[in-house]
C-alpha cells in the first residue's frame, strides 16, 4: 500500500466529521496535525490473510504500549 496516500486519508477523515476512534480524533483537534506521525514501524512477511490480522493485531499493542500511544509529549 501507498503509505503518503494512506496518511492523507487518515488526516481528512480526522479533520472532518467524527470518526470512528473518537479518542484520536479529540487529541488531533486539541493537538492539532503537527503532534500526529504517521509511519511503517514494522513490515511483515506472512502472506496468509489470517496469521497477518492476528501478528498486526498483536504487533499494533506491541508498538502502541512501546510508544506510550494515547499520551501526549510533555504532559
Amino acid at each position: 500500500k501507498n503509505i503518503d496516500k494512506q496518511q492523507n486519508s487518515l488526516w481528512t477523515r480526522l479533520s472532518g466529521p467524527p470518526s470512528s476512534n473518537v479518542d484520536v480524533q479529540a487529541s488531533w483537534k486539541t493537538h492539532g496535525a503537527d503532534a500526529f506521525t504517521y509511519e511503517i514501524l514494522e513490515r511483515f512477511s506472512e502472506t496468509d490473510p489470517f496469521a497477518l490480522e492476528l501478528l498486526r493485531s498483536e504487533r499494533a499493542e506491541h508498538w502502541r504500549t512501546q510508544l506510550s500511544a494515547g499520551t501526549v509529549k510533555g504532559s
